[in-house]
């Protein structure tokens, strides 16, 4: 099974992230944008995962939320990942007061004494609002739209599962546990 450990979005925010999407889409040749039940913002992608090694990311998991407390981070950047003349759309936060960069960092050592390598690329945090996309404005025209963007809420860890369906991808929630400190 292919896993990742996340944060999920309220109804609210996945509706605001929707309707972003949806202006992008205007202004775009092509593209092929989220569906609105999957937006998530990845902390860690795991990749291919034996059963056997749920439990084990499930602990790395309690093991992080017992360490951190929840927090909130705006909403405020457009960018994209350009691949062959198309790009990935994505909307970022700062964390200008590193506390992604802590959880992500505690995530980490949590997984390593559980097993899993440390990941080589770091963190990159970033909602995909669509791939395959051919704009024809730039990012930064877009970000007019973020003004009134609603802060995201840290406060929940998730183990998540991929599941490539006739429908595209559906991600399913396999365990969460709530940052308590």
């Amino acid at each position: 099974m292919r896993t990742f450990i996340a944060i999920e979005f309220s109804e609210k925010l996945k509706e605001y992230l929707d309707s972003l999407s949806k202006k992008i889409a205007t202004y775009s040749k092509t593209g092929n944008f989220t569906k609105k039940e999957n937006y998530h913002l990845t902390l860690r992608f795991i990749g291919e995962t034996d059963k056997s090694d749920i439990e084990l990311l499930c602990c790395a998991i309690q093991e992080t939320s017992m360490r951190n407390k929840g927090f909130e981070l705006p909403l405020n950047k457009l960018g994209e990942f350009k691949r062959n003349g198309k790009s990935i759309v994505w909307a970022g936060v700062s964390d200008e007061k590193k506390e992604l960069s802590r959880l992500f960092a505690s995530l980490e050592k949590s997984l390593e004494a559980e097993g899993f390598p440390r990941e080589k690329k770091g963190l990159n945090p970033h909602i995909t609002l669509g791939r395959e996309v051919s704009l024809i404005k730039e990012p930064a025209f877009f970000e007019e739209y973020l003004k009134d963007a609603a802060l995201i809420p840290f406060k929940e860890i998730s183990l998540m599962e991929s599941v490539r369906t006739g429908q595209g991808l559906v991600y399913r929630r396999l365990f969460s546990e709530v940052l308590k400190k």
